[in-house]
């Protein structure tokens, strides 16, 4: 009988959130999470500190646009702010528009 591992629907997550490992993703300390086996540690590590009930299999994906451009402490004191207690993996991403996609400002 096969049993899926309880971490399964965390590294999809961080699987999908990297492009499966391929872009560097952020700790909630800043520490840098790239390539694959440093995604599966993670999720190792988490399943090992579980203390009590299975915690949620929930996940929450989410794109922040802005105009111009963030600085990552920025970005970082505000997702610390916004989800203090929890574990969190993040990236920031710039996109440069082409002229005609560029928002037009009044």
């Amino acid at each position: 009988m096969y049993e899926a591992a309880p971490t399964s629907s965390r590294m999809r997550c961080f699987a999908l959130t990297s492009r499966n490992g391929a872009l560097v993703l952020e700790r909630e300390d800043g520490s840098p999470l790239e390539g694959k086996e440093a995604l599966a540690e993670l999720v190792a590590q988490w399943a090992e500190e579980v203390d009590g009930p299975e915690p949620s299999k929930d996940s929450l994906a989410f794109t922040i646009s802005v105009p111009g451009a963030l600085a990552a402490g920025d970005v970082a004191g505000g997702l610390g702010q916004m989800l203090g207690g929890h574990r969190y993996a993040w990236r920031l991403e710039e996109l440069t528009l082409p002229p005609e996609m560029t928002p037009l400002r009044s």
